[in-house]
């Protein structure tokens, strides 16, 4: 593979090569060939092997009402119907949780994409915020360490929460008045004491240095603007909301991507959605847009050390506000949505298809499942290049042709990523059998 091969194989919205092998161990290891200790790999699950109305396989655990359906469906047959009482938290009932086949370390990129689908009724208000996509990190003994995760906020906004993060935050449930950076604060019930030294957007959470005595629920004074809140929490978790101009859409399917980089050093948290649509189907598919980037963080570590680890990713999994009888305030009724398409990959974003859906949606390749050949059809675009992946992420063939002969690959699954002569790309999975 020859170096220029090697640049477009692995730039990232603008990165250069050189910047990626300083930051990235598993790229490294891709490009030369080398055993790393976190494996690549490439998780496809467009739900439609399952029988519907049956619980989903794709995922490890954690998706005790998750169901295959077929009402409401992005691509294929089926999509995972999400489902969650009235006043119950899901605890292992709402989303799912996968397991990674191998785990990532120090230097080590995941890529998510799902797509996303809530009717028209569904609330989902939670007395904080509803968690969304998850990043699970251990010790290198599995102790747990905390998660980097994107929440869904009341208003229809998000929220980037790294539990890793080593400031104190105060999360206030109510306020009278506002708290100004540099003011004394002090709790009614505890004492404790502390300096308000940053706010977020979003002025429900403040970073603060002093004691760290401060006690759920007590009332705590500024001593300069007089404002008061009521505290709901002591954390130390870095917590930003973003979205305002982007929030949740009802009846549309909605695609997302989410990007973090873990390090304990050289940190990247990145946040897409596809937006800019000129309308939607009949079933709710956007009508043009691209995935445009709402949301990056280069400051939070997203590893505790360089020897932690990231085993899982959870969907959802629980709700804030429900508990496990079943008579929590929130949810405030039995209620589903529906995921699709979702995607779980160590690649780079151009094997995620995230510089041209449209592009993607247009390519047919037949037959498919095949036994040995291949036809691509790319209606009115001219192709350049296809590049074949197993699914480890490995690069198995090249070829410029529109008909592609895979009679030496195992039988198995392979991702076929196609770019036009326009720069346009996609990525298609075939069956080999």
């Amino acid at each position: 593979m020859g170096k220029q091969q090697l640049k477009k194989l692995l730039k990232i919205k603008g990165k250069t090569i050189m910047k990626l092998i300083k930051s990235l161990t598993v790229g490294i290891a891709f490009i030369i060939g080398l055993t790393s200790a976190s494996a690549q790999f490439t998780l496809d699950f467009n739900f439609d092997a399952g029988t519907p109305g049956t619980q989903v396989t794709e995922f490890s655990d954690a998706a005790g009402h998750t169901y295959y359906d077929t009402s409401v469906v992005y691509a294929g047959a089926n999509s995972a119907q999400l489902n969650i009482q009235q006043g119950a938290d899901g605890w292992g009932v709402w989303g799912g949780r996968k397991v990674f086949p191998a785990y990532l370390g120090e230097g080590d990129d995941i890529w998510i994409r799902v797509r996303t689908f809530m009717p028209e009724t569904f609330d989902y208000s939670t007395d904080f915020s509803l968690k969304f996509l998850r990043l699970a990190m251990t010790s290198a003994t599995n102790a747990h360490e905390g998660y980097v995760d994107i929440y869904i906020n009341n208003d229809g906004t998000y929220k980037y929460q790294n539990e890793l993060y080593s400031t104190q935050w105060l999360n206030f449930q109510s306020k009278t008045g506002e708290f100004v950076v540099g003011e004394e604060i002090v709790g009614e019930t505890s004492g404790a004491t502390g300096v308000i030294t940053a706010v977020t957007p979003t002025r429900d959470v403040f970073e603060y240095t002093g004691t760290i005595e401060f006690q759920d629920w007590e009332t705590v004074t500024g001593q300069t603007s007089g404002a008061e809140g009521q505290l709901r929490r002591v954390s130390t978790n870095s917590v930003t909301s973003f979205g305002s101009e982007n929030p949740v859409r009802k009846g549309v399917w909605e695609t997302y991507v989410y990007h973090v980089r873990h390090s304990a050093t050289n940190p990247l948290v990145e946040f897409y959605k596809h937006i800019g649509e000129t309308g939607f189907t009949a079933d709710g598919k956007p009508i043009g847009g691209s995935l445009q980037l709402l949301f990056s963080d280069v400051t939070d570590y997203t590893l505790k050390s360089t020897t932690s680890e990231v085993k899982s990713f959870l969907l959802f999994t629980y709700w804030n506000g429900g508990n496990p009888s079943g008579t929590g305030v929130f949810p405030t009724q039995d209620q589903h949505l529906f995921v699709d398409d979702l995607w779980i990959s160590t690649e780079p974003p151009t094997t995620l298809s995230i510089n041209d859906e449209i592009f993607n949606n247009t390519i047919s390749i037949t037959p498919n499942p095949t036994t040995n050949t291949f036809t691509i059809d790319l209606k009115d675009e001219i192709l350049e290049k296809v590049v074949i992946y197993n699914e480890l992420g490995q690069q198995v063939k090249e070829t410029t042709s529109n008909e592609v002969n895979i009679s030496n690959l195992s039988n198995g699954v392979y991702f076929v990523k196609i770019t036009s002569e326009n720069g346009k790309t996609a990525t298609k999975k075939v069956i080999k059998n």
